[in-house]
């Protein structure tokens, strides 16, 4: 469900960005024929692309960017592969999926292999024997085969590929692909565009939605079906809303809260549009009754001259990691006389390059979200990655912009700068809100909650008014006025954690969030669903 508002500003769309895009046959050609250029010139004779659903899905960027944007879309496992002389190969799945997505998507122009099924399965692809045997039909016995990336390409293949070709040498070739990825075609850029036209549908539903009294989790949902009405391909994983009591008591974590704002809050965020593997982030930050408080009004006007400066300076030939980032930083320091840091201004479009932060020298056709972070200093030597976890760290503006021989292109209708909302009509309501809460959360559940270091985690639970029991072991369970609170053992990459859930019970639904109990913080949250 969406507001009036809100259809009347999709309805607008430009004509050049709107239905279904897909890139034309020719647009695929030109990047075979790049990559090959910069294959040659590092000797390489082969390039093995693998994707992954890593960090959000952007670490399938690659693949996709070669094989098309629904190269994932149900067909499992993925690869390409692009010889120097030969014909591009695309592996996945074999069966009707394949077929499906041939019929589907006939402009790509890569040859799919369909791979024998491994001994004793149903239908497990065997990709590494078949990636072998079209490497030796494409003439490799003794060059030198790239891979991108080495941190995706699964053990059992790195193996069956040393063990066919011995005197072949395996590089990484994550530089090469990302070079070829840089610079933006015209067809790109009509894709960033309608990138950037979702994030602002996002940031218009927010500011017309957010009012004292909604939970930032409310406010997830309204900006997630806003942005998915507009044509995101997915809004999971990196919308931020946060706000409170600016700068000591903020809820800052992209995983959402359960925390409901109250008059003269900030409403910080930084929304972020995926549309087919094409991302754009825009932040706009919101003061709910009032003017903010000086300590926000001097943050916000820090990171307004960090921007205009940045954006001045945002040129063919500057480098972005030494002159932009570094000048961001040095200015947040100077302007507050050390109490504020900023330590990352620019984070590129495609999204698994966005925090290696190799240090590119800008060209016309490169993308970068402009979006100074500014965090709180004490206790902060400057060469940790992050702050302390008790500083509070964010944004106030940002937008996606290229570089031209001119000014930088702003992909991004809405205008950056601090929104004081006074004005508030009645609550828009949205289906899964608008029900009353039941009065016993008895029954089978199934939990789903995001963990930064394991993904996502499912759990089946029985809750009762006594208890809740998961994987067997009892755990303490609180039920009060439609609100349910818990805590849970799970075991991650870094061992068990203990976790405390805290959410509302609405209908057949329990959404809310979830923090590692006993963790030094400053408010941050993950988000959970639990449903029967």
């Amino acid at each position: 469900m969406i507001s009036a508002k809100v259809a009347q500003l999709i309805s607008e769309m430009p004509a050049d960005i709107a239905g279904d895009l897909n890139f034309s046959t020719e647009e695929y050609l030109t990047r075979y024929k790049r990559v090959r250029a910069a294959m040659k010139k590092k000797k390489i004779d082969a390039l093995l692309v693998c994707g992954s659903t890593e960090f959000f899905g952007s670490r399938n960027s690659t693949l996709e960017y070669f094989a098309g944007p629904n190269v994932d879309a149900g067909l499992g496992a993925n690869y390409a592969v692009i010889p120097v002389k030969g014909r591009e190969a695309l592996f996945t799945n074999n069966g009707p999926q394949l077929n499906a997505f041939l019929s589907t998507y006939p402009r790509i122009p890569m040859e799919p292999v369909t791979a024998t099924l491994k001994k004793g399965t149903l239908n497990t692809p065997d990709h590494p024997a078949a990636i072998v045997d079209y490497l030796k039909t494409a003439g490799l016995k003794n060059g030198r085969l790239g891979i991108a990336s080495m941190d995706l390409c699964p053990a059992e293949l790195y193996l069956a590929l040393k063990k066919a070709f011995p005197e072949t040498e395996l590089v990484d070739a994550f530089d090469i692909v990302n070079d070829v990825r840089r610079v933006k075609s015209e067809e790109e850029i009509v894709f960033l565009r309608r990138s950037a036209f979702i994030a602002d549908v996002g940031i218009s539903a927010l500011i017309e939605y957010v009012r004292p009294g909604v939970s930032i989790n409310e406010c997830l949902r309204v900006v997630d079906n806003a942005m998915i009405a507009a044509g995101a391909t997915t809004t999971q994983g990196f919308n931020t809303i946060g706000g409170g009591s600016f700068p000591d008591q903020m809820e800052s974590s992209f995983q959402g809260s359960p925390y409901r704002y109250k008059s003269g809050d900030i409403v910080t965020n930084e929304l972020t549009s995926e549309y087919k593997g094409y991302y754009t982030q825009i932040s706009k930050p919101i003061s709910l009754g009032s003017e903010p408080n000086q300590a926000f009004s001097e943050f916000e006007k820090i990171n307004k001259i960090i921007y205009d400066t940045l954006f001045a300076k945002f040129k063919p030939g500057v480098k972005v990691r030494s002159e932009l980032d570094e000048t961001g930083n040095d200015l947040a320091k100077r302007m507050s006389d050390g109490s504020w840091g900023c330590p990352l201004s620019c984070k590129a479009t495609d999204f698994e390059q966005s925090f290696q932060e190799r240090d590119i020298k800008l060209e016309p056709g490169i993308s970068y979200n402009l979006m100074p972070w500014t965090c709180q200093t004490k206790g902060w030597n400057g060469t940790d990655i992050f702050p302390p976890m008790g500083n509070w760290a964010g944004h106030a503006r940002g937008n996606t912009v290229i570089c031209t021989e001119g000014d930088p292109l702003v992909l991004h209708q809405t205008e950056l700068g601090l929104v004081i909302k006074t004005e508030f009509d009645e609550i828009l309501k949205i289906p899964e809100l608008d029900k009353e809460p039941t009065d016993s959360p008895d029954g089978n559940w199934r939990i789903s909650f995001f963990l930064p270091m394991s993904g996502t985690q499912e759990k089946e639970m029985r809750i009762s008014e006594e208890g809740s029991f998961v994987d067997g072991n009892a755990v303490p369970f609180v039920f009060d006025e439609g609100s349910v609170s818990f805590e849970l053992t799970v075991g991650t990459l870094q061992g068990p954690q203990d976790l405390e859930f805290k959410g509302w019970m609405i209908g057949n639904e329990i959404a809310g969030a979830f923090n590692v109990k006993n963790a030094q913080g400053n408010g941050q949250r993950n988000r959970f669903k639990a449903v029967r």
